[in-house]
């Protein structure tokens, strides 16, 4: 997704639209999105990922303060890493456009990871 993309998923993910409501039933009224990642795979542009750990957030302005970072700026968009307390309230919502089944790119999850602070790669 471009910068400026974005925008189209607004109403969505808004705490009134349809993906920002489901997230409220986790976390309560004042659930916000911080992160938004349209993929488009075909069959002919299609990509695995190793395990790991999705901790970044997407903020206004980078503000330092202690647990934040390491930042960084990824289609011009400002990126941290949170603190592990703000991950752990924290739910991830993904919503598939397109049918899915194990054969054509399943999310596998470790339950609780999240609240095992960050791990190296090959321990995830």
């Amino acid at each position: 997704m471009r910068v400026g993309e974005g925008a189209l998923l607004k109403p969505l993910l808004e705490i009134t639209g349809p993906i920002g409501a489901i997230a409220a039933t986790a976390i309560g009224p004042r659930a916000l999105p911080v992160r938004a990642i349209l993929f488009d795979k075909t069959a002919e542009r299609h990509w695995a990922l190793c395990w790991h750990q999705d901790r970044t957030i997407v903020v206004r302005e980078r503000i330092d303060d202690p647990g934040f970072g390491p930042w960084t700026v990824k289609s011009g968009l400002i990126q941290a890493e949170p603190p592990f307390k703000t991950l752990e309230r924290m739910v991830k919502v993904r919503v598939h456009l397109d049918p899915v089944d194990a054969s054509n790119a399943p999310l596998r999850i470790v339950p609780g990871s999240h609240r095992l602070g960050r791990l190296p790669e090959g321990e995830v």
